[in-house]
Parts: structure tokens; sequence; C-alpha cells
């Protein structure tokens, strides 16, 4: 996904081939939910403006063709129109409309992109599962200086044992000494 996520997710529609719409849309607006529809476009292909595609399209697109009704509810009823067969100076430049038309529009919202609660919830399991680690590595870090003190006190008894023994070898020799005066 684009980070931080998408400007614009445009479902592009052939109204000459308005029939052909069945259920393609359906996975892509549920899987971004209706957060996503702020932030969705029908782009009409083949079509200069709403006044041309109203001489295509019937008055009763919901009633004669539900899918393409679903999509542009999903939409919101924002359309954008191209023309593919103008000329590539025209089309540049109604690919420019279009644009500035989607940045209106995102500069509306509060967010000028649109950041998918999969996204959120993949960030959220980043930031447990980092709090974990953490953590994790702190008990470790705490278990590690026990047995530094465990053995540093094993090192402590160890050369107190050890001076202990020396000075008891060098009590026993003492008394087995035999001093001549």
């Amino acid at each position: 996904m684009l980070e931080p996520g998408f400007h614009a997710v445009c479902f592009v529609l052939d109204p000459h081939r308005i029939a052909d719409v069945k259920d393609q849309f359906q996975p892509i607006m549920q899987y971004f939910g209706d957060e996503a529809n702020d932030y969705a476009f029908v782009l009409m292909t083949f079509t200069r403006n709403e006044e041309e595609l109203e001489k295509i399209l019937p008055d009763n697109i919901n009633d004669k063709h539900p899918k393409v009704a679903t999509v542009l509810k999903f939409c919101k009823d924002k359309e954008l129109y191209i023309d593919n067969k103008v000329p590539p100076e025209e089309r540049e430049e109604i690919i420019e409309d279009m644009f500035n038309y989607i940045d209106s529009e995102n500069d509306q919202k509060l967010k000028p992109y649109f950041s998918s609660r999969f996204k959120h919830k993949t960030e959220a399991v980043e930031a447990a599962e980092a709090a974990r680690i953490s953590e994790a590595a702190k008990n470790d870090i705490i278990q590690s200086k026990v047995k530094v003190a465990a053995l540093e006190q094993s090192v402590k008894l160890a050369n107190e044992a050890a001076k202990a023994m020396k000075d008891a070898e060098a009590a026993r020799a003492a008394e087995n000494r035999t001093v001549i005066w």
C-alpha cells in the first residue's frame, strides 16, 4: 500500500459498456470499507462531461444497472470524465483537470489521503510486538544482572574460602614448625 495512504481510487467505467459492470468493484469496496469512499471517484471514459454522459446513460440507472448505482453511491456520486479519443494535448489537459479536482476534494478533508484500518491494525500489532520485545529484553537484562550478582557472590565466597584455606594451611605449618633457641 502507498505510504501514508492513497489520495484517490478511481473506478473506471465505459458508459458504452455499462451493462458489463457486474460485481468486479465489490471486493475493492468491501476491502476498504466506507472509510475510503471520501477518496473514491468514478472515472467515465469516452465521455467529455456530464451532459454527454446523460445522453448515453438512462436516467433510471438505479433500476437498469444496480451494480453501477452501487459504485456511484460508494463514490458519493463523484464523477470524472475523460474522452479517450481526443488528441494527446487535450487529454493531458483533461488529466490535469482531474488531478486538480481530486486535490480540491482532498483539501476539504482532515487528511488528504486514505489510510486503511488494516494499516492502523498492522501498525498496532507491530507496536505491540515491539513493546513485547522491549519488555522481554528488559526482563533478560534483569535476569542477566541477577545472574551476574550471583556469580559475583560465588566468586567472593570462593575467594574467601580460598583465603581461609590458605590461612588454615599457614596456621598448621606454623604449628608444625619447631623453634630452636
